[in-house]
């Protein structure tokens, strides 16, 4: 039986965030100069930009606020740094602690001009991108659960299976699954981050989904009931501990198949 722990040399992971919002800080406008100073050695590239919240209905919820984006100088990972959120999304990626080491630096400077924060909730998201071989489908990798229902008479083209489990008290997995032929490759609201990375010469490219591709999202969010004031060393255990639910799902034997263990690591 293959193992399923471990670095996988031909993992299908295309993108990884973390996320923290907190109780707005205002003042952060002004703080902003010194922040990136301290932040220049790993991600010396800059750019102000307007986040803007959307409704279901398209409209635009609130006014626009002003946000700082901190990029690396190959573009493989970027930080946004908001008055209620900082925010880091990679492309590169090998083991969660090199990751997570990005993130604490970007919430101890923050702290060190902002104090303390009170936290709202707490994000780690990976994004998969699985592809079957030659000869296969994606029932080779993944479990049915997360493909299109097999109905008797009609071929199934692709789908979008979406799922949400409970994972104590205040910690919720959501996954998405997406299989459909044409589709973006990144759910929809990543677009707009993935933009943030790319270099300002350079637009976006994204190449759509083709058949036995699936584009499998896992977030792992830890939502408190109220502003709670936590420590950095806080954050980051909840951090690690979040990215724990997300990879033991996606290793859980009941999500990929051993199939796909052994092809991801190249046995």
């Amino acid at each position: 039986m293959t193992t399923r722990t471990g670095v996988l040399a031909s993992s299908p992971l295309t993108h990884v965030i973390a996320s923290v919002r907190f109780a707005p800080w205002p003042r952060l406008a002004k703080q902003i100069d010194d922040i990136q100073d301290s932040m220049r050695e790993i991600a010396p590239l800059m750019n102000a930009i307007q986040l803007e919240q959307v409704g279901p209905d398209g409209q635009a919820l609130g006014k626009p606020h002003q946000a700082w984006v901190l990029v690396a100088p190959d573009h493989s990972f970027a930080i946004q740094f908001a008055q209620d959120q900082v925010l880091l999304i990679a492309s590169k990626y090998n083991r969660f602690v090199d990751f997570s080491s990005k993130f604490e630096r970007a919430l101890s400077t923050l702290l060190e001009h902002m104090r303390f924060v009170d936290v709202l909730n707490i994000g780690v998201r990976y994004i998969d991108r699985i592809k079957a071989g030659e000869g296969e489908s994606l029932s080779d990798y993944i479990s049915a659960s997360f493909l299109p229902p097999a109905v008797d008479g009609h071929d199934a083209v692709g789908g979008h299976i979406i799922a949400e489990y409970l994972k104590g008290d205040n910690t919720r997995l959501r996954v998405n699954s997406m299989s459909m032929p044409n589709a973006l490759p990144v759910p929809q609201d990543v677009i707009g981050l993935l933009m943030m990375t790319s270099a300002t010469n350079k637009p976006i490219q994204l190449d759509s989904l083709k058949p036995n591709e699936l584009v499998l999202d896992m977030d792992a969010i830890l939502i408190n009931p109220a502003p709670a004031r936590m420590s950095l060393s806080d954050v980051m255990s909840q951090l690690d501990r979040l990215h724990n639910v997300a990879n033991d799902f996606f290793r859980h034997e009941g999500v990929c198949t051993e199939h796909a263990f052994k092809v991801w690591k190249g046995e």
